[in-house]
């Protein structure tokens, strides 16, 4: 049942945001142009960091794209749930949804799948473009084991997302978090430079600590075939046990709901 829900909400959101045949053809202009510039970019200031990037095996521009793909499906469900229950609350449906006998919970975590399908697409056409065209290359077993670290990732990313809603309930404001967590995924999982380039202090309580550090590094370990079967396995096991985040994101929704109700006042959104 959850899932023919999730389905339909995928469904939805695409038909709403391809509306018109040429929204896809504009989709592959903007990825190819993107890309375009991430080539040429690489080419004028990668030569700083290549030392960094030998253990990776790859050159900047390589680095930079495969960090783009594989971090951008775990980012939109770390973010989704914020900005999704953020519109309901602006346009009015939550207050409508509140009063419904359903479990506002369950539909906020099947709401976090809209707009997954545009997402799933255009990492898709990324990756399409970046091996076409780009030179980029996978081997299609190293591709499924990293397909296999981005689903078990997924349940840490949508967790955290779901906590995050809590202050969009207690305080009406959370964007600028949402911000500091985004800034800080992208700098803690080295998705536009080596962590070597980073303290070495921040770097190793990363690798040590930080579940975005361990799913993108193992990622780029496993691209470059220094990551063995064993390590691998280990690998998984870990992120699945950084998926407890998922049922503590449940939670805080529930949490924060309750206390909305409780309070008897009206959301009032802030835009920080």
């Amino acid at each position: 049942m959850l899932a023919s829900l999730i389905f339909r909400i995928l469904k939805l959101s695409f038909k709403n945001q391809y509306d018109h045949k040429l929204s896809h053809l504009v989709e592959v202009i903007s990825v190819f142009i993107s890309l375009f510039i991430y080539f040429y970019v690489s080419k004028a200031f990668g030569a700083p960091v290549e030392g960094e990037l030998l253990k990776y095996k790859v050159d900047y521009f390589s680095y930079v794209v495969f960090g783009e793909i594989f971090i951008s499906l775990p980012l939109f469900f770390l973010v989704g749930p914020f900005f999704k229950l953020k519109s309901l609350a602006l346009d009015g449906s939550l207050e409508t949804y509140l009063s419904l006998p359903i479990s506002l919970n369950r539909f906020i975590l099947v709401l976090s799948f809209w707009n997954f399908a545009q997402s799933l697409k255009r990492v898709g056409l990324t990756f399409l473009i970046a091996v076409l065209f780009f030179g980029m290359q996978f081997e299609m077993l190293t591709l499924l084991k990293l397909l296999i670290i981005v689903i078990v990732s997924t349940p840490i990313f949508l967790g955290i997302g779901l906590s995050l809603c809590y202050f969009l309930f207690v305080y009406g404001r959370g964007g600028s978090l949402i911000g500091y967590v985004n800034t800080f995924v992208a700098i803690s999982s080295g998705s536009f430079f080596p962590l070597a380039v980073m303290p070495s202090w921040f770097s190793e309580f990363c690798l040590n600590v930080s579940p975005f550090t361990l799913f993108l590094e193992s990622a780029r370990s496993l691209y470059a075939h220094t990551l063995s079967h064993e390590l691998f396995l280990i690998v998984i096991v870990k992120l699945l046990l950084w998926g407890m985040f998922l049922p503590i994101g449940r939670l805080c929704i529930s949490l924060g709901i309750n206390f909305y109700r409780k309070s008897g006042r009206p959301l009032i959104i802030s835009h920080y």
